[in-house]
This record gives C-alpha cells, sequence and structure tokens, in this order.
C-alpha cells in the first residue's frame, strides 16, 4: 500500500500545529487518525513508516522525531488539510521524490521507463491498460506534486523541471562523477559546439550515401537527457541494413590532442551496444570562430581503445566495508 504526497505533508504539519519537533508514538498514531482527511486510505502504521523511509521523521524508543527535511516540509504545509499546499508540492517534489539520498531509486528507476521525445522536448512514457500497480502509483505521485502533465495516453515531464530530473537520472547512472577542467560555462560552449557539428557532420553523410530522407530523424537526445550514456541517435547508413540505429557519444576538446571523461554510464552503454555505439571526437574546438577538428570517429570503442594507442586512467574508485 503506498502514501499519498497529502498524507506525508500532513504528517509533518502535526508536529507545525503542536509546535513541537518530538511527539511520543501513540500520541502521534492519535492524532494522525484524528485529523488526517477521510480519503487517506493508508494505515497509521504505513504512514509512519513511509515517513521515515523518507527522512522526514525518526523514531526513537517510544518517540518520534521530526527530521530537518520534515521541518522543512511542514513550514510549507502548517496545518493538516483536505488537500497539499502547492508550495509543499513544490517540496516534496525537490526534497523528497526527486532526492535520490530521500528516495532511494524506486522513482528514478521508473522516470527511467520514460523516453526522450526530442519534437516536445521532454520525457513522454506511452499509458496502456497493462499499467503495473507501482507505475500507475508513480504517475499519480508525480501528477500530484506537479512534475507530470497525464492524460490517457501520456504521460510527460513538465519543462520547467527537466534540470531536475536529468540531475536525478545521472546521479542514478554515474553517483559522483569528476568533471574535466574548466568552467562549467566553457565546458558547456565546447560541448554543445561539438554536438552540433557531429549532428551536421551526420546529416551530410547520410546524404552522400543517397539516405536523405533519414536526415530529419537524426537526433539530438542529449537536448532532453543528459545522462543517457549516448548524444545522438542516427543511422549506419551503410550494409545491409542502412536505417539501422546507431549511437553516438560527442566528446570536444580546445586542445590538439584527444583528451576527455569518458564516465562509467557512457561504457556500460557501449559495452550493450558494441558496433551500434561509436565515439565523435573533436578537438581545437573554437567556440568563438564555431570551427574545430573532426570528428575523428571510433566504433565499439570498449574494444578499439583497449587495442589501440589510448590510455584509460580511472579519476575516482568506489570504496566500501565488506560486511561478513
Amino acid at each position: 500500500m503506498n502514501v499519498r504526497p497529502d498524507d506525508l505533508a500532513n504528517l509533518c504539519a502535526i508536529f507545525a500545529e503542536l509546535r513541537t519537533r518530538r511527539i511520543s508514538q501513540t500520541e502521534l498514531q492519535r492524532y494522525i487518525h484524528k485529523s488526517m482527511p477521510i480519503d487517506c486510505d493508508s494505515p497509521c502504521d504505513v504512514v509512519l513508516r513511509v515517513g521515515c523511509d523518507y527522512g522526514l521523521i525518526q523514531v526513537d524508543r517510544d518517540c518520534y522525531f521530526i527530521t530537518d527535511r520534515g521541518s522543512g516540509l511542514s513550514k510549507r504545509q502548517k496545518q493538516v488539510r483536505s488537500s497539499i499546499s502547492e508550495r509543499a508540492q513544490e517540496f516534496l517534489l525537490k526534497y523528497v521524490y526527486l532526492n535520490i539520498e530521500s528516495c532511494g531509486t524506486e522513482c528514478a528507476e521508473f522516470l527511467l521507463r520514460f523516453q526522450v521525445d526530442t519534437t516536445v522536448g521532454t520525457f513522454v512514457f506511452s499509458r496502456s491498460s497493462q499499467e503495473s500497480h507501482k507505475e500507475n502509483y508513480w504517475l499519480k505521485t508525480l501528477s500530484r506534486v506537479g512534475l507530470l502533465e497525464v492524460d490517457e495516453k501520456y504521460a510527460k515531464v513538465r519543462l520547467n523541471y527537466l534540470a531536475l530530473v536529468n540531475e536525478l537520472l545521472r546521479r542514478f547512472r554515474e553517483g559522483e562523477i569528476v568533471g574535466p577542467a574548466g568552467t562549467s560555462a566553457e565546458r558547456n560552449a565546447v560541448g554543445n559546439l561539438a554536438e552540433r557539428l557531429a549532428v551536421d557532420h551526420e546529416k551530410r553523410r547520410l546524404s552522400k550515401a543517397g539516405l536523405r530522407e533519414l536526415c530529419p530523424l537524426v537526433q539530438r537526445i542529449s537536448l532532453v537527457d543528459n545522462s543517457a550514456g549516448y548524444d545522438i541517435v542516427s543511422f549506419r547508413g551503410t550494409g545491409q541494413s542502412p536505417e539501422g540505429r546507431i549511437y553516438i557519444e560527442v566528446k570536444g576538446t580546445k586542445k590538439a590532442q584527444v583528451d576527455f571523461v569518458w564516465t562509467r554510464n557512457e561504457r556500460r552503454v557501449a559495452g550493450l551496444q558494441k558496433r551500434q555505439y561509436w565515439l565523435y571526437i573533436y578537438t581545437h574546438i573554437d567556440t568563438r570562430n564555431e570551427t574545430a577538428q573532426g570528428p575523428f570517429r571510433i566504433n565499439n570503442p570498449l574494444w578499439a581503445l583497449s587495442r589501440s594507442n589510448y590510455l584509460l586512467e580511472p579519476i575516482d574508485v568506489r570504496v566500501f566495508k565488506k560486511c561478513f
């Protein structure tokens, strides 16, 4: 049984109404039964358990304590009510459901089922009559807190929350990563130019192969999903299946030599796609004049780089203690 955002907001609002950070277990259960809206279907113990799981409250012996995160929610809900306030919706979305430390991986795993739609510029989920209970729960929950626009056919991530969803997915796929040198603005400008050049290159390549009808179908996926493990979807353009898809990860540098960060998730996708995966590398990038040298194309790079004169140097290592 799942708990609604409204129930979590009202749970924290009880602490605000009583002006306390500490309530005994029996007293809090009594307040929940007394004050929760009549349409709350979740038993009291389930609401309390989920509140603890999401880091809104903590239990110690016979008392519940509201956490700093829970206090932040209580300040935005303020009192138990039949509907969740807009400020509480925003707080739950940002600091609970799209917070991997709070919600764990459940929300991220659901959002990974969405597809990139470059036409509308966001993530889209195609609905069906066979939706699972979990899918239905997350559609209702994320719609309730304003992340999704949902109708009978599709659910779409609202454009104003695209950056938050991308950050959640990046952290889920990659964890904390070390970025390349340079400021964020410089890296973005270099990467943006490299990807635009790569899209232009693909359209020229397909046109020369007599496949102009495929040019409009080349998609720059990174404009929506910036941690998919690749930046561009294009087509082989040769062989018996020229319309077969390929996945292109674009790397750019201002330097004369090849030097880039290839993330764990990008390597994972390269391993899955093998010959359908390409690295396109641009060097000598000049963002002012919008020029570069390249692309230097590497197919099946996990295999190819290990057999060429390239060094793959780890930049971070996970350390954890074994449990016996």
